[in-house]
């Protein structure tokens, strides 16, 4: 699995880390955010479940839906580790 991390500040003004990547065993990708230690949203228990994993589009719209926007180069490294199906690595990226 690969994560990218990088912190953000939602519409509201809430500090929260964003934890994302593509998950290679299931061929989908993940989101987790966080608000200090307490789970704002974790796509592994989203009442929607979607069916065939989340997308990059999923991804982007559940974050739209916090207050938050998807960094370009994060959705850049996204889109890179769906594409090679990469091995598990962390990126930090800087704040949004």
């Amino acid at each position: 699995m690969t994560k990218h991390l990088y912190d953000a500040t939602t519409a509201t003004g809430e500090a929260v880390t964003v934890d994302t990547g593509w998950e290679r065993g299931r061929q989908c990708f993940f989101l987790t955010v966080f608000a200090g230690e307490d789970v704002r949203y974790d796509s592994d228990t989203d009442a929607r479940s979607f069916p065939h994993g989340m997308r990059l589009p999923d991804v982007t719209t559940v974050l739209g839906g916090l207050g938050l926007a998807l960094p370009e180069t994060v959705r850049a490294a996204l889109t890179q580790d769906e594409a090679a199906n990469a091995a598990p690595y962390i990126r930090h990226h800087p704040a949004a």
